[in-house]
């Protein structure tokens, strides 16, 4: 049987970047605070509103306030 490495790369692309903001992952938090996440991606995670089942998740203006200073993007 073989394995594959499922683990979040360590310095995502663009693409990664949005789909863990997407998804709500705290993939997205480690690379904030590790100053790997960019903010292009945050700002248009904040601007739209990225949840897949609206009746099902949260709102996620808490969770993203806490990346923006988790990145050190607050002004």
């Amino acid at each position: 049987m073989k394995y594959t490495d499922v683990s979040p790369p360590p310095v995502p692309t663009p693409a990664e970047q949005r789909d863990a903001l997407a998804k709500g992952l705290g993939r997205a938090r480690r690379w904030a605070e590790q100053g790997i996440l960019t903010e292009t991606a945050l700002r248009e995670a904040c601007l739209q509103d990225l949840r897949y089942d609206r009746m099902c998740e949260d709102l996620r203006g808490d969770w993203l306030w806490e990346i923006i200073n988790a990145a050190g993007f607050r002004n």
